[in-house]
């Protein structure tokens, strides 16, 4: 009799964290189904013709993304041959914010069909997000499983996507845009301390229109704005996903530390997940627009934010995210403490 699967593994990272580099260590496993970013937007076109394609390999690099030798989407094949996806672009953006107990039909149903498709062909579903931190404890909740969240230190990952922009892809930062005007929709307050407006999109799924006009919203922001935006959904993101997560990995500790390589590894071959992060290489972004007093003092405010006008986006277990910082680099450690300091204050 062959063995059931065992349960499906969650990565809870966002954008420009290392998660395709951590996907495509775990995709070479036979025994797994590594679904690649299951709440990606492009999802909702998929067609068999798409994902039977090969390889685009100037796609990844450009994106400092591992060149592979299959479509990043090969693994849909089944879910597309049992019918299809049942993925609705809402899922992507519009409820970007779940708390556990809340009802969500749409993406229960959509992500238990990839969990249950790839048991049934034998194999165990590996689900590697960059829009779900936000969603990670009600994930847990409906789907248990184990749960990794991975993590890169804000400054470096919001270089990324400076980086990207300079580049002709906007993508990150207008993504940006639109996450934060889908949680302030729902929770008006939760900007409140930032002098910029947002736009309302309180029912409009995302869309390449939608995409086009975030760029442009953007651009008004400014860089300060921009990123005060950036460090308030990071840290609500590495807060709920630290409190669901049985694993944590950190970018840049798996870049630079052998010790920390090695403990990762050898937690996530217990599980049955080997992976080989020797290679493991993410850039620094010394040079930012911003000078480290305005950054400081950015990241300081998001902190407070997140104890008073901003309560309403943290689900988080704060004992148990304590003694997980020291998992985590210096700079990304410091400004959870901090916000963990003004949790317990507020």
């Amino acid at each position: 009799m062959t063995a059931a699967p065992r349960p499906p593994v969650f990565i809870h990272a966002w954008w420009r964290s290392s998660s395709t580099y951590v996907w495509a260590k775990l995709r070479g496993v036979e025994s797994l189904c590594c679904y690649y970013e299951p709440l990606h937007e492009a999802i909702g076109t998929l067609t068999l013709d798409a994902v039977r394609a090969g390889p685009n390999p100037a796609f990844p690099r450009a994106l400092h993304h591992p060149v592979t030798d299959r479509n990043y989407y090969a693994e849909y094949q089944g879910v597309l041959e049992a019918g299809g996806t049942g993925f609705a672009k809402a899922l992507s953006y519009d409820r970007y914010f779940l708390r556990p107990g809340e009802p969500d039909a749409a993406l229960e149903r959509y992500l238990g069909r990839l969990i249950g498709i790839s048991a049934e062909r034998g194999n165990r579903a590996v689900l590697c997000f960059c829009r779900s931190p936000l969603r990670s404890a009600w994930m847990r909740q409906r789907f248990g499983g184990l749960h990794l969240a991975l993590l890169r230190s804000p400054r470096d990952q919001w270089g990324s996507f400076l980086e990207q922009r300079g580049l002709g892809r906007p993508y990150f930062v207008s993504g940006l845009v639109a996450i934060a005007a889908k949680l302030g929709a729902r929770f008006p307050h939760a900007f409140a301390h930032l002098s910029c407006r947002l736009p309302d999109r309180r029912s409009r799924a995302y869309s390449p229109d939608e995409l086009r006009h975030f760029h442009g919203v953007a651009k008004t922001l400014g860089d300060y704005n921009l990123y005060a935006l950036f460090v308030l959904v990071w840290l609500a993101s590495a807060l709920q996903s630290l409190g669901v997560a049985e694993i944590v990995l950190d970018s840049d500790r798996l870049s630079g530390d052998a010790a920390a390589r090695a403990r990762a590894a050898a937690r996530l071959a217990a599980e049955g997940l080997p992976a080989d992060f020797s290679d493991c290489a993410a850039p620094r972004h010394p040079d930012l627009p911003l000078n480290p007093e305005a950054l400081d003092s950015i990241e300081a405010a998001a902190a407070r934010a997140l104890a008073c006008n901003a309560r309403e986006l943290v689900v988080a277990d704060e004992a148990k995210i304590e003694p997980l910082l020291e998992e985590l680099s210096p700079a990304s450690r410091e400004i959870l403490r901090r916000a963990l300091d003004e949790l317990r204050r507020g």
